[in-house]
């Protein structure tokens, strides 16, 4: 787990940052977050195969 601070931007431009923990529990999910997520991850696996 790691501490993280998340920064969301409003309609109107402003901001507003709060803390979250963030969680990866398994290996599978690790690489789709060191990826880019799970379609970034899918198109890398694919394009190696070949």
């Amino acid at each position: 787990m790691d501490e993280l601070t998340v920064v969301a931007e409003r309609d109107d431009g402003s901001t507003v940052e709060f803390p979250v923990t963030a969680q990866v529990g398994i290996p599978a999910t690790v690489r789709y977050v060191e990826n880019g997520g799970i379609l970034h991850y899918v198109l890398r696996s694919l394009l190696t195969e070949v």
